[in-house]
């Protein structure tokens, strides 16, 4: 029933904070699985946002290739959740994470893609906005061409 798995969602997020991030980052996610079987989207995208942090930080910086299923797990999951709830706000967040994520598991078109939109959609900060546009800069500079002419011209489809 569902104030059982609203119990359970918090027993679980509570004990993740006396953790070490990788058993945290574990925690976290089942917690939010909880969370949604609750009926609570917003707060099972939160905790899977927090999961998905806190599996980068227990890899190396950046994320170690062997935690970056995990990272784009949580976070491909909280994207289509805030979507789904149609709360926006936190979605440019979960983007820019998902970026970072793909361009951590070596996945350069994705991330060139999402920094694309992102980039277009223009609905920072300012600082957000820059950050963006660095992490986007580098990411072509470090990616193979055929990786960046393929993300133009799906961003140029897109368009």
């Amino acid at each position: 029933n569902t104030s059982q798995h609203a119990d359970l969602s918090e027993w679980l997020a509570d004990h993740s904070r006396r953790e070490t991030p990788l058993l945290a980052a574990a925690l976290l996610e089942r917690s939010a699985l909880h969370c949604g079987a609750a009926g609570r989207p917003r707060k099972c995208a939160f905790y899977c946002v927090m999961a998905g942090h806190l599996w980068q930080s227990a890899g190396a910086v950046p994320c170690a290739v062997g935690q970056a299923h995990h990272v784009l797990r949580c976070f491909l999951s909280a994207a289509g959740r805030y979507r789904a709830s149609g709360w926006p706000a936190p979605g440019d967040h979960v983007a820019h994470c998902l970026a970072t994520g793909f361009q951590a598991a070596g996945r350069p078109v994705p991330a060139l893609l999402l920094y694309g939109r992102l980039l277009a959609a223009g609905s920072h900060g300012s600082w957000l906005r820059a950050r963006q546009l660095q992490d986007w800069m580098r990411l072509c500079q470090e990616s193979p061409r055929e990786a960046t002419e393929s993300a133009a011209a799906a961003l140029r489809r897109h368009a």
